[in-house]
């Protein structure tokens, strides 16, 4: 594990910020930024009605099908969604025929590393089925990035190590801002990950009866594993 970092003096300040115009929500693609990455988008969120920001929530969901997205991984809290005034997203997404994956997260906090890992997984899977998944929290820049860098830890080949990947959103997602608990976090994913993955092979081999998965149909459900689950330690 690595030493926790002390300062936050070389991370970016975290400051709400939106998209200027409010005619065009922007949808930021991977794929287009580096070539031979995964088709992952990023954006802010839709139908935002914040202060000066005056989103168009039908406008915004429109633009998000007509870039053939076909999976919404929405990071926000129900009362985010309360906050921005978009309590009907999830419902406005299903309408639109879009797979809705809701895994709801503090501004600057972690996942639970079981939430976080099933998150990445169902990006591979998705990726592998040719669709074209869309993350997206409040600004875009501290958890979809976030559940970004992990992806490119767990999922990309070549592997990339901890401090590439964060490089590598930071160059894609330029507004990219960190907290300190989550670039910690991502300094010591991959070994996580790995004693994560090995654990829960010998779960599975201990114990095969009890390793059948159950499958929630219902799209916007949060896919929540047991809070027992969590191995996070505290990042400060």
């Amino acid at each position: 594990m690595c030493e926790e970092l002390t300062t936050n003096a070389e991370l970016p300040e975290r400051t709400v910020h939106f998209d200027d115009k409010n005619d065009d929500l922007e949808i930021m693609w991977l794929q287009e930024k580096f070539h031979g990455f995964a088709n992952i988008g990023v954006t802010t969120l839709p139908g935002c009605r914040y202060k000066e920001q005056e989103r168009n929530l039908v406008k915004d969901v429109e633009k998000i099908v007509q870039q053939k997205v076909t999976d919404v991984f929405c990071l926000v809290t129900t009362s985010e969604m309360q906050k921005f005034r978009v309590k009907h997203l999830l419902q406005m997404y299903q309408k639109y025929s879009l797979r809705v994956h809701h895994h709801p997260c503090e501004d600057g906090g972690l996942f639970p590393v079981p939430e976080l890992i099933a998150i990445i997984d169902k990006l591979y899977h998705i990726i592998e089925d040719e669709g074209n998944p869309l993350l997206h929290c409040v600004a875009g820049k501290g958890r979809s990035c976030l559940v970004l860098a992990a992806y490119l830890i767990a999922w990309h080949r070549p592997p990339l190590s901890s401090m590439k990947a964060i490089e590598t959103v930071q160059m894609f997602r330029m507004c990219s801002a960190f907290s300190v608990k989550q670039y910690n976090f991502l300094v010591d994913f991959p070994a996580v990950l790995n004693e994560y993955r090995k654990n829960t092979l010998s779960q599975m081999v201990t114990s095969p009866s009890q390793g059948q998965e159950t499958c929630n149909d219902d799209p916007i459900q949060s896919e929540l594993p047991s809070q027992s689950e969590s191995t996070n330690k505290e990042y400060l």
